[in-house]
């Protein structure tokens, strides 16, 4: 019976998160393909699959920037053999693989020694909050977004049972990589898992980090014949904005219900920073690491910010309620904090599930992105571009 129960709690983990995650996302199995999804969904051969590692994504038609993203397109090669081009099963990948990332989630903070009260609020702050559909199950294309928290959160998970398979670790920091150039970060991040909890860095993995890291940067600037990336956008403009991000993860649409969670946020906060000095180390670590790790996360975005870009910054402001949550548990604010959470997450559910909406068919945002896309012409497979001649919308 011992034996099985770590085993039912993983069930009822994963339970819990796919009904959620079906509950807040379930609709967009009905919805279709967005922008980018035309350009991505095809066919891929093998020779095109060989390139990425040696060249850029997606360099056919100069529509996409340079990204060096190999295994991304491993990935999509692999779903378009899987799944065709039918977008009900595409968007039910999108919900599966959410579910899966928010089951991982719920695992590490498991692993966080965080109780009941403080795993559920970090879970529900991470499945409600307003940023993810664009950023993680709304828009297919993102399902990088999904792949790139599958393989974070399982390392940093990882790395909170100490160094013992650092190995598996520099495995997982070069498969990020290699999915989005802000997985570079996941070596710093694990350092800093490691850092907070009081253990030391294993020196193997040090010097396996910094050759990742050695060897990557070369290979990428070599495969793309430059940096790569938005090399028109303005350094400057995003590293003014850029911290921007971190705002938008309490006040993402500045509607009603974004100020009805940023106040609620700002008080759970204020509560868990005024008991900080009264409680041991042990009871902040969470808080600290959540604070380091969205630094970590948030740097790479000054190169290019924004809500479709926030997946991994919304996993650090999970971590830090359920910290706050934990913190708070034994105070006079207990049960304070727990309503404060309920109300971040009826906000947060009320956002998302307009933000859900903007990937509707017939939004207009996705009717102003059809448009644009017609002029695309021989970059969209002919059964997409004639699925798109007859869409008709009210």
């Amino acid at each position: 019976m011992i034996a099985r129960a770590p085993r039912v709690r993983i069930f009822f983990v994963c339970a819990l998160s796919l009904a959620g995650s079906v509950l807040l996302y379930g609709r967009t199995l009905t919805y279709g393909f967005d922008w980018d999804d035309y350009h991505f969904m095809r066919s891929y051969t093998l020779t095109e699959v060989g390139r990425a590692w040696s060249g850029p994504w997606d360099a056919r038609d100069h529509l996409e920037a340079p990204f060096y993203r190999p295994v991304t397109i491993v990935f999509y090669a692999g779903r378009a053999w899987l799944f065709g081009l039918h977008p009900m099963a595409l968007h039910a990948l999108s919900v599966l693989l959410f579910a899966m990332a928010a089951s991982v989630l719920i695992l590490w903070l498991c692993r966080l020694e965080l109780s009941r009260p403080a795993v559920l609020a970090g879970a529900l702050v991470f499945l409600t909050h307003p940023v993810m559909p664009a950023s993680a199950v709304a828009w297919v294309t993102n399902q990088m977004h999904l792949l790139e928290l599958l393989l974070v959160m399982s390392a940093l998970s990882l790395a909170t049972d100490g160094p013992r398979r650092w190995p598996w670790l520099v495995v997982l920091q070069i498969v990020t990589a290699l999915v989005k150039e802000d997985g570079i970060m996941l070596g710093p991040a694990v350092a800093a898992v490691w850092i907070v909890r009081g253990i030391s860095l294993p020196r193997r993995w040090i010097f396996a980090s910094a050759a990742v890291v050695l060897i990557y940067l070369p290979l990428r600037t070599w495969a793309l014949g430059g940096i790569g990336g938005f090399e028109g956008a303005s350094l400057m403009r995003n590293a003014v904005y850029g911290p921007l991000n971190v705002l938008r993860l309490v006040d993402g649409s500045l509607n009603s219900a974004d100020r009805f969670a940023t106040l609620a946020l700002l008080a759970i906060g204020s509560f868990a920073v005024w008991h900080v000095w009264r409680v041991r180390w042990l009871a902040v670590q969470p808080l600290v690491l959540a604070a380091t790790l969205l630094g970590l996360f948030n740097a790479p975005l000054i190169f290019a910010s924004g809500p479709t870009r926030s997946q991994l910054l919304v996993v650090c402001l999970a971590v830090g309620v359920a910290g706050a949550v934990q913190l708070l548990e034994h105070t006079r604010q207990r049960v304070t904090s727990l309503v404060l959470v309920a109300v971040v997450v009826l906000a947060f559910a009320v956002s998302n599930w307009a933000a859900v909406n903007r990937f509707a068919p017939c939004a207009a945002d996705v009717l102003s992105h059809d448009h644009a896309v017609r002029a695309w012409g021989d970059a969209v497979p002919l059964a997409l571009r004639d699925e798109l001649a007859r869409k008709v919308c009210p």
